[in-house]
């Protein structure tokens, strides 16, 4: 099987019974024989574990033990994959068609492609209801990991997520360190991205602005425009997200 892996897509989970199932059924409906799936599970206490097992099929690699967070289990998938190329699509999150990868075959056989991404669709998982398509773009490093698929050499290259306690952004970090030239943008969507990850919070903004600064992506001023102003924002778009949703649900009944 190894010599027909060209992907590897790898699932982080922790007490995800909720959410876990529908991650699963998006990967093993694709209908393309060049993967392998991994679930790093970070030794969850619900039924996570009785539902992954409904579908050990289907699943190359499942590793059940506990990790020190979210990176420390993303290098784990990395050090176990077979693939020539990484792609992260945590629990909750999904992919958009069963033809999605099928589709970029091509552009993962081409050696002149390292980094392929697209936009997303933001998904609230506790709604079950599409909010919006959100724009990923690498020039202005404006990227999360469920809209790329990457080559696994460049972590040879430029080194594996950091994992450190409090640290909510290293993929931003990684991504923020690639050269632009490396990036390819495709126009379908490639996932769905719940909303209520860890990296919506305005601690990992913050992250993001401070690791922007040191990369000389924004000068000291606006550094400190967006630390001032940016809590503020957070707060307006979440009730104003949380006004959208409830005001659907109600126009449905």
């Amino acid at each position: 099987m190894s010599n027909r892996i060209k992907l590897s897509i790898i699932t982080i989970v922790f007490n995800g019974e909720r959410c876990i199932e529908k991650t699963i059924q998006s990967v093993i409906s694709q209908n393309c024989d060049f993967i392998e799936y991994i679930i790093i599970d970070g030794d969850s206490k619900d039924r996570t574990l009785e539902i992954i097992n409904k579908y050990i099929d289907n699943i190359d690699i499942l590793i059940s033990e506990k990790d020190s967070g979210i990176y420390d289990a993303m290098n784990k998938g990395i050090h176990n994959s077979n693939g020539e190329w990484l792609y992260f699509l945590n629990a909750g999150d999904f992919l958009s068609e069963n033809d999605t990868l099928r589709n970029i075959e091509d552009l993962l056989n081409s050696q002149n492609n390292s980094i392929i991404y697209s936009d997303v669709f933001l998904y609230s998982l506790k709604d079950s209801r599409v909010i919006s398509r959100y724009s990923c773009e690498h020039v202005s490093k404006n990227l999360i990991h469920q809209a790329v698929i990457y080559r696994k050499s460049l972590h040879h290259d430029y080194g594996e997520y950091l994992s450190y306690k409090g640290v909510s952004i290293s993929d931003y970090l990684f991504f923020s360190m690639l050269d632009n030239k490396l990036f390819l943008k495709i126009n379908n969507p490639i996932a769905f991205y719940d909303i209520s990850g860890i990296s919506n919070s305005s601690w990992s903004c913050d992250q993001k602005f401070t690791i922007d600064f040191l990369l000389g992506n924004i000068n000291k001023c606006e550094f400190i425009i967006r630390l001032l102003f940016y809590p503020l924002r957070y707060n307006y778009l979440r009730l104003k997200l949380k006004y959208f949703t409830s005001n659907v649900s109600r126009n449905e009944k």
